[in-house]
């Protein structure tokens, strides 16, 4: 059964707890995504599920997060 049916709570079925400070552009960006998935989904999404698929896709392209720690100055 898919975690969306199978929870009460949509925080059923996280124990972990990871906090993140992000940069002021980080935080605008997010918010856009969080809307962008919810138009490419047609349904409301938890902020909390948007932000776990979201870092989710990072660890898939972990290419494109390297890019940008280059451009953060790291690998110079």
């Amino acid at each position: 059964m898919p975690l969306i049916l199978r929870r009460d709570t949509v925080k059923d079925e996280r124990e972990s707890v990871h906090q993140l400070f992000v940069q002021d552009s980080t935080d605008g960006h997010a918010k856009d995504a969080e809307r962008e998935l919810e138009s490419l989904i047609g349904d409301d999404v938890y902020r909390l599920d948007a932000r776990e698929a979201i870092y989710l896709a990072g660890m898939r392209n972990l290419d494109t997060a390297a890019d940008i720690l280059r451009e953060w100055g790291y690998d110079l």
